[in-house]
């Protein structure tokens, strides 16, 4: 039960929910403290608007949510907020600012000073990036890209290739992979003190995306049967404080098969090429063998895919 809170700027009203961040829609206990900050007291939580949220919003009469928008940040147990809910008129400010909630059965103590003003911004990370699911050792792989090799699910990995090794989490760069070889993992996680249990991911690949994922906790982002291109892996974290991180990049490419390479669009367009059929390559029964993992191959013929 509960309607969320209604704002009425003298011409337009503007609806808050759950569904725009709100603890809970059954709202009890209104306040504005000396700083301007709006706390909502509901039956399952505490929120805060911030100033600069309301100015915001102040300044615009119709808000465009995005997946990044954020308005309340969320007070719970976590926090130091033990109540599971507010009762009704349970917020009183105190000459130095603290905030008094009345919970449930107890009452709790909000103070301003112990919440940084400025917290520092999560630092995010790649930690790793992985083919159909597998985990592939790549700095094993760094002087044996002439090699191919099975996965445990019986994809062919193979014509690899990358530029050298990132510094901390020895994960390729500049990596470029077959148009087979297409099905991609990342895995990242962002370092933070501030409840590190409470972060919040976005991510989107540049290329294939048209928006940013929606902000959740998960820190792993897979892509499977991606066409041959040029992309940029991106992701950010949000603290539980409010605070964005910078945003982690990553570019890779996937080749086109040497049948659609632009020397052969240009054999095609040839005026001799009338004379001649060229017939993609099919899979036969007598598939030649594959090396073990580091084992050299001789891949002459394939050497332009």
């Amino acid at each position: 039960m509960g309607g969320g809170l209604n704002r009425f700027d003298g011409q337009y009203f503007t609806h808050f929910s759950e569904k725009e961040g709100l603890s809970n829609d059954a709202v009890l206990s209104l306040l504005q403290d000396k700083k301007g900050n709006l706390w909502i007291g509901t039956r399952f939580g505490l929120s805060k608007m911030s100033t600069a949220t309301l100015a915001s919003i102040n300044a615009k009469p119709i808000i465009e949510l995005t997946p990044s928008t954020v308005l309340f940040k969320n007070y719970s147990y976590e926090d130091g907020f033990l109540g599971i809910g507010c009762w009704r008129n349970s917020l009183f400010e105190a000459k130095n600012g603290d905030i008094y909630i009345g919970a449930n059965d107890r009452l709790t103590i909000y103070h301003p000073s112990g919440e940084s003003l400025q917290a520092a911004k999560p630092n995010m990370s790649l930690m790793g990036i992985s083919l159909y699911n597998e985990n592939i050792p790549w700095p094993a792989l760094l002087q044996k890209q002439d090699s191919s090799f099975v996965l445990g699910n019986g994809v062919k990995v193979g014509d690899f290739r990358f530029s050298g090794l990132s510094n901390w989490n020895r994960l390729p760069q500049n990596l470029s992979l077959k148009h087979n070889n297409n099905n991609l993992s990342f895995t990242f996680v962002a370092s933070t003190q501030q409840q590190p249990e409470k972060v919040k991911y976005q991510y989107t690949l540049e290329g294939f995306d048209a928006t940013w994922s929606s902000l959740n906790t998960k820190n792993e982002a897979s892509y499977g049967n991606l066409p041959s291109g040029d992309y940029t892996f991106r992701a950010k974290a949000l603290s539980s404080m409010g605070t964005w991180s910078d945003e982690l990049v990553y570019s890779f490419s996937i080749r086109p098969p040497w049948w659609k390479t632009g020397w052969m669009y240009t054999l095609y367009a040839a005026p001799d090429h009338q004379h001649f059929v060229l017939v993609p390559p099919t899979r036969t029964a007598t598939a030649s063998p594959t090396t073990a993992l580091g084992t050299p191959k001789n891949r002459a013929r394939t050497k332009g895919q």
